[in-house]
């Protein structure tokens, strides 16, 4: 019969095989990826062109991206980066946004992609000002919907 620490060795063993395994695959972490804040909207390294303003809706859909904005007077639908980076939609827009509100903007939009016919533009907001929501929650049961405006500019800053 062997001693109570030889049979614990075996087990010692596997606990510090594991640990190693859980910790190698867990990949490198560096000082960059604790101290450096990922770039908002407007200062985001990977935009492709200068910040342009538009005049739209911004309304949810299901599919990817689950936010999108109509640019008014167009054909167009951009789609806003949201669904993988919250930041690229100010926070205080969001009791404004779902599937039965829409909101009607001046949206200051920074490019993830180049303008392609046929193809979805993915872009972030950085602001929005003159806002108005229409609310249409109340319109399923039959009634109007309602239209608010909100004051002041929203900002991701």
């Amino acid at each position: 019969m062997s001693s109570g620490s030889e049979a614990r060795a075996p087990r010692q063993l596997l606990l510090g095989t594991l640990a190693a395994i859980v910790l190698l695959s867990s990949g490198p972490v560096s000082a960059e990826d604790q101290s450096a804040p990922r770039a908002h909207c407007k200062g985001n390294p990977e935009l492709v062109e200068p910040c342009f303003t538009v005049h739209g809706r911004l309304f949810a859909a299901n599919g990817t991206p689950s936010l999108r904005i109509w640019p008014i007077g167009t054909k167009r639908i951009l789609g806003v980066h949201h669904d993988e980076e919250p930041w690229s939609v100010p926070g205080c827009l969001s009791p404004h946004i779902g599937f039965d509100k829409d909101l009607y903007a001046d949206f200051l939009l920074c490019p993830f992609t180049h303008e392609r016919t046929g193809r979805m533009r993915f872009v972030c907001i950085e602001s929005a000002s003159r806002m108005l929501v229409q609310d249409s929650t109340s319109a399923s049961a039959g009634g109007k919907p309602r239209f608010y405006k909100l004051a002041g500019t929203c900002s991701t800053r």
